[in-house]
């Protein structure tokens, strides 16, 4: 037996359609306009009345004629032609020297025949017709119910009627009438659709059996061996489907389409159906698709409907489509693929290219070439299979790869820094206070930035001159020597106002501690701003390396409240900033050829948008261009059906400086990127970016000072989805080869806050030097008052 391909389309059915019998323009109404083999193809062309005949039609230089309705004559009791053609066979293995074609169709009189077309062999476009044989058929029927279908070698044409089936032998010109009751169904009649015959003929036919009401049929596959007309041998009856089809099926509209294929190579019968409950099997491509496209063809424009599919061997097709025109798809051999289309006439022929890059094709195929595997390449010299990738940390391998992508300078950063926080305490008392006093044996550098520690020096250097000079008073004979340090120090004294020389050693004690208190308020008036703070002058005053000068506020402020007039010039320079946004596509074959930019407007509207720069290197494609605006919506459109491994947004602006002002926006310099692993990048990506104003505010140290404003643009990023990987798993993988471009769109908008830092002295210059000298004025008090 044979595998069987069973297409049942049951669109739901209108009740109340008025009958149209006889629809011309509809090209699969009755059956196939088109019949093709390895060496002729044949397209019945209504419209025009005629045959368009292509000779060699898969060679380098095909042969395009014409044969016309008219030249077909029947002599049936008057002189008639052809005017209209139901449908039309050919063998499939038919001796090339001996090229027959069936048809059914109509004269000017409304009967309607089988005709048997020989055409003259080896010159058929200089002189196609060599005769025809014909066969008047039952033209009492409601609406023309035939079934056409002719064996391999062309030797013989069969006819599926309503009531019988015409075997007609084409070499002897012999025909004979079988009661559809003998050969198909003994108990019930049924409307004929699609017949395929075998070389050993065998006969399956799809049809429509009339149920016993009469309102409603059921689609049935039968199955006959009709090796002798005289003795025909019904095989078997399927069911293809649980669900009735009412009355109206007898329209020939596609609403009740059935069509049926074989392969003869099998041995075993399977079918399949389609709107049934169990789960059908899913397409590995769909035609037209991203790498196969349908030009616009005569006079209409695309997209066109496929009204007829056909196949001559298990590697190529055949369409008709509505315009009305004919594409032949003849099967690539590994490593290519069916796209290039070359125009005869009404017949477009697909030839053979090579695979885009990052895909490949491993067998005969009349479909796209697939993506290549995980982990593998091919940059469009790899042939028929993938490459392996060579990856490491730097070297990274997208799905669907060209080549490898070097991701050293291709990382995410961004200038949103935290500001700092304010120190516990924010009065210089305190903080004086708690840095004189503080000894931390953490380190050594804690301990030699200690006033305390230098002031226990100092005291205990006294101790040990005071010990000398009582030894020297002791062990020396004479007094001169103690006596001169001890009235020497007591010119240092200043607690009993040079009374005692040990007061005198006391007082540089205290001399060392208030030059240290001196050296840190020296060094805490240079710790603001904190812009201008390195972290080398917070070691230099203190061991808390985060001590800073500086009293830090951060707040959220809506952009509708009136902003104050020295306020007023940072807000122009943010909003006057000339942002650049740059996209990298990175792991992509789309060059700038692809590229179309425009920028979207409201209520659907867009605008193209010609200024942007395109550069394509090492497999990235990186697109530049100056927004027109801050709050705008930018698509950018790529045209092929390339794919892309990850994508990058990058944001540059020059600084802007007001001097006049006071007021400096700083330069924006923000990159964010996106992929997903082992998935490419979803074919309609959207971006959305959030720009965030946010202003420093830095009060003078000095109250001669002037206040100053920076400001700076921060984007937030979000994306609604990176990859189809759902999209795929919950349909097909053929969903990654049907759409025709990538299209990205980024829509930039303004935050309706923005964030105001401000920055004011825990102590300016002059609160520094009263708290300094405050604080030596109280030490020496209190030394004299412990006198």
């Amino acid at each position: 037996m044979y595998n069987v391909f069973i297409v049942l389309l049951t669109l739901p059915l209108i009740s109340g359609i008025t009958k149209e019998l006889f629809n011309r323009n509809d090209y699969d109404a009755f059956g196939d306009r088109l019949a093709v083999n390895e060496n002729l193809a044949i397209f019945a062309e209504n419209d025009y009345y005629q045959f368009t005949i292509m000779e060699e039609p898969f060679s380098s230089n095909p042969i395009t004629c014409t044969l016309y309705y008219s030249s077909l004559s029947i002599w049936n009791g008057n002189m008639s032609s052809l005017n209209y053609v139901y449908n039309i066979v050919m063998g499939t293995k038919q001796n090339e020297s001996r090229p027959v074609f069936a048809v059914i169709g109509e004269d000017r009189w409304k009967k309607t025949y089988l005709l048997v077309v020989i055409l003259r062999h080896p010159s058929i476009c200089i002189t196609p017709l060599d005769h025809i044989l014909w066969r008047e058929l039952d033209s009492s029927q409601d609406f023309q119910a035939f079934a056409l279908g002719i064996n391999p070698y062309g030797t013989h044409a069969y006819v599926v009627q309503l009531g019988e089936t015409l075997y007609f032998d084409i070499v002897h010109n012999k025909s004979i009438k079988i009661q559809n009751k003998d050969l198909w169904d003994r108990t019930n009649f049924f409307y004929s659709r699609a017949l395929v015959v075998t070389d050993d003929h065998y006969l399956f036919l799809v049809a429509y059996q009339i149920l016993a009401d009469e309102r409603e049929t059921l689609p049935y596959l039968y199955s006959a061996k009709l090796s002798d007309p005289f003795n025909p041998i019904p095989l078997q009856m399927k069911k293809l489907s649980s669900e009735n089809f009412i009355w109206q099926v007898d329209i020939h509209t596609r609403h009740a389409t059935l069509s049926i294929s074989i392969h003869e190579q099998s041995k075993m019968m399977i079918t399949y159906f389609l709107n049934e409950t169990i789960e059908t099997p899913k397409p590995l491509f769909v035609f037209p698709n991203n790498q196969q496209e349908i030009e616009p063809t005569r006079l209409q424009s695309l997209p066109h409907r496929i009204v007829s599919l056909m196949t001559w061997n298990s590697h190529s097709v055949g369409l008709v489509v509505d315009a009305p025109a004919v594409i032949l798809i003849p099967a690539s051999l590994p490593g290519y693929y069916s796209a290039k289309i070359e125009k005869y006439g009404a017949i477009a022929i697909y030839k053979s290219i090579s695979c885009i890059p990052s895909t490949h094709q491993v067998k005969r195929s009349f479909g796209p070439c697939m993506i290549c595997p995980l982990g593998s390449k091919n940059d469009g010299s790899a042939g028929e299979m993938c490459v392996k990738c060579t990856t490491n940390d730097t070297l990274w391998c997208f799905s669907g790869a060209i080549h490898e992508i070097d991701m050293t300078n291709i990382t995410s950063y961004d200038q949103a820094n935290p500001y700092p926080e304010s120190l516990h305490t924010t009065e210089f008392d305190d903080i004086l206070l708690q840095n004189i006093f503080q000894l931390s044996f953490e380190n050594r550098h804690c301990v030699l930035v200690s006033p305390l520690f230098w002031t226990c020096v100092a005291v205990g250097c006294c101790i040990m001159i005071f010990i000398m000079i009582q030894l020297l008073s002791r062990c020396s004979k004479s007094q001169i020597r103690p006596q001169f340090f001890e009235k020497l120090f007591s010119h240092f004294d200043v607690i009993s106002e040079g009374k005692h020389w040990l007061g005198g050693l006391i007082s540089l004690s205290l001399l060392v501690l208030i030059t240290f208190v001196c050296k840190f308020s020296i060094s805490f008036a240079h710790l603001y701003p904190i812009e201008e703070t390195s972290f080398e002058k917070r070691q230099s005053a203190s061991c808390d390396d985060r001590l800073l000068n500086a009293k830090l506020t951060s707040s959220l402020q809506l952009l509708s409240t009136l902003e104050h007039e020295n306020e007023k010039p940072i807000f122009t320079l943010l909003n006057e900033q000339n942002i650049t946004l740059i996209v990298q596509f990175i792991s992509t074959g789309y060059t700038c050829e692809n590229v179309i930019l425009q920028q979207n407007r409201d209520r659907g509207l867009s605008i193209p948008f010609t200024n942007f720069n395109c550069l394509k290197s090492n497999g990235i494609l990186t697109i530049t261009t100056l927004l027109p605006q801050h709050v705008v919506a930018m698509q950018f459109n790529l045209n092929g059906p390339h794919f892309v491994g990850g994508l990058r947004l990058c944001f540059s602006a020059p600084s802007v400086i007001n001097t006049n002002a006071y007021s400096k926006v700083q330069q924006m310099n923000t990159c964010q990127f996106f992929y997903t692993p082992n998935q490419t990048l979803t074919r309609d990506p959207t971006v959305n970016v959030k720009m965030t104003k946010v202003i420093n505010r830095t009060a003078g140290l000095t109250i001669h000072e002037n206040t100053t404003y920076t400001g700076i643009w921060l984007p937030s990023f979000t994306v609604n989805t990176l990859s189809d990987e759902l999209l795929f798993s919950l349909g097909a993988e053929y969903l990654r080869y049907v759409p025709k471009k990538t299209t990205l769109v980024v829509v930039i908008t303004e935050s309706e806050f923005y964030m105001k830092n401000t920055q004011e002295p825990i102590a300016r210059q002059y609160e520094i030097v009263f708290s300094t000298v405050l604080f030596a004025s109280k030490t020496v008090i209190l030394s004299n008052d412990d006198k």
